[in-house]
């Protein structure tokens, strides 16, 4: 609804997507003040739609266990390199592209990609068939 109110918003010399990214992206921020949801997730207390008990744990393929920890992980760590993972590696933006999304520098994208694959790597290293 934000976008459709305000189309005057949309600079038409640059990409739709990202631009949609961003607004979306910073309207997610707010919620995220709002509502305190840090606290909340630190706490574990509204974690029940991150983990399905109902499922039996031996019918859970590996793939579906990986992306389920992935995504509880990325839950972990700092916003913006959580969705700058998520931008690079998921939706497949450009470095560019996050950049303008999240009005970042370009080599600040790289630095929080870095952390992200970082952290990611030493929590789920387990599903590293080389290790």
């Amino acid at each position: 609804m934000k976008i459709i109110e305000k189309p005057e918003a949309f600079d038409t010399s640059k990409s739709f997507s990202p631009w949609f990214y961003s607004v979306a992206h910073n309207m997610v921020k707010n919620e995220y003040k709002k509502m305190e949801v840090r606290k909340i997730m630190d706490t574990e207390t509204d974690t029940a739609h991150v983990v399905n008990h109902e499922i039996d744990p031996l019918h859970i393929t590996e793939e579906q266990l990986f992306k389920q920890r992935l995504f509880e992980e990325l839950g972990k760590i700092n916003q913006d390199s959580s969705t700058a993972f998520i931008m690079k590696y998921h939706e497949g933006y450009s470095i560019e592209e996050i950049a303008e999304t999240l009005n970042i520098k370009e080599g600040t994208v790289k630095s929080k990609l870095f952390y992200a694959k970082q952290v990611l790597l030493e929590k789920l290293g387990m599903f590293n068939p080389k290790n």
